[in-house]
């Protein structure tokens, strides 16, 4: 019955002329977009509105609880400016905030505490943990880290490294100058295993250099550090780019 009102509910959404042209997404229980017809896979639902340059996106569970409010602003040539990304727990609690950098790549995250205070603020770039504090519920610094994100072993510098060795670029797509970023979207779990990681948005780009992307991200045998959440490892979703430049 839930499941009927779910669909119900997301129809009179996208034809209500209060949301004008707004997309309707569905993901799985790892924030994966899965295929609409998919109904018993579904744990949450993405509503995207545009408009200019501006793109706003929220998820939220089956249940319509909000968990995640995305705002992304792009120049003329769509390149992205800067986001704000709010996550939230179930009881509509602040978990995280992230202000991301378009122009120096740059994120600048916070973690709270239920009450709303600062819990951890960490500035980090690419994959790479550039500085980190975490405070007790008092506001003193504490020698740990409470909360982090999820990174390769050896850093930014370690996992590029792995690339330069690593990364083959396909023959085929050298001969067609074919080039430019692939965009993954990545699953790391609480154990530090890279277990899913699958292409979305961004440029225009060859079926080839995306085959390779994956296989190249699969082929680091090197367990990550997972991410952490007020000092407990837990899996984390998140984006990871991989260039192909002639």
């Amino acid at each position: 019955m839930v499941r009927l009102l779910f669909v119900f509910a997301v129809f009179l959404l996208v034809q209500s002329p209060l949301f004008g042209q707004e997309t309707v997404r569905y993901l799985d229980r790892l924030f994966f977009e899965i295929e609409p017809n998919r109904i018993a896979a579904r744990e949450y639902f993405q509503v995207e509105k545009k408009l200019d340059n501006k793109t706003r996106t929220k998820t939220y569970t089956v249940d319509s609880v909000l968990v995640e409010d995305l705002t992304e602003v792009f120049d003329a040539n769509r390149n992205m400016l800067f986001y704000t990304r709010l996550v939230y727990q179930r009881d509509g609690k602040l978990k995280s905030k992230c202000d991301f950098d378009g122009r120096t790549r740059l994120k600048e995250w916070k973690y709270f505490y239920d009450d709303g205070r600062i819990r951890t603020s960490q500035t980090t770039q690419h994959v790479e943990v550039i500085e980190t504090v975490s405070y007790d519920e008092n506001g003193k610094v504490l020698s740990g880290m409470l909360d982090c994100i999820a990174t390769p072993k050896g850093g930014n510098e370690g996992w590029y490294e792995y690339l330069k060795a690593n990364m083959k670029y396909p023959f085929a797509a050298r001969q067609r100058n074919e080039e430019g970023i692939v965009y993954l979207r990545v699953y790391v779990n609480a154990a530090g295993k890279l277990t899913n990681a699958i292409p979305f948005g961004g440029e225009e780009i060859s079926e080839t250099l995306i085959d390779e992307a994956v296989r190249a991200v699969f082929g680091y045998k090197e367990l990550w550090n997972p991410a952490k959440f007020n000092g407990v490892a837990e899996g984390s979703t998140f984006n990871l780019p991989i260039r192909f430049k002639l």
